[in-house]
């Protein structure tokens, strides 16, 4: 059965059935989906913020072949794009006399 059959038959038997008594509404009665519940959303530390934006999509490929050319950091850690960012931030910085910002 497609959704869209399922969908009007739920339709079709929420107008068809009698309306409650504490409905006092002549509206017709309205079938109430159920919305599935949403996963829980990760918690970000509060010492953290969200810094974006939107770029043109070739500052995306470039900052993959950086990534793909280190692939691990000097602790032998694998090099994620926001250390990248943050290495990038943290010379914009300095070139502009601003204090640096340690990431870990």
């Amino acid at each position: 059965m497609s959704k869209e059959k399922s969908l009007q038959q739920v339709l079709n038997t929420a107008l068809k059935s009698p309306p409650s008594e504490t409905t006092e509404s002549t509206e017709p009665r309205r079938a109430v989906a159920e919305r599935p519940t949403a996963a829980p959303k990760r918690r970000v530390p509060s010492s953290k913020e969200h810094v974006g934006g939107h770029m043109n999509a070739d500052f995306n490929t470039s900052l993959r072949m950086i990534q793909l050319k280190k692939r691990r950091d000097e602790h032998g850690n694998r090099v994620h794009i926001v250390d990248l960012l943050a290495e990038a931030l943290n010379d914009l910085f300095r070139k502009h006399d601003v204090p640096t910002v340690f990431h870990e």
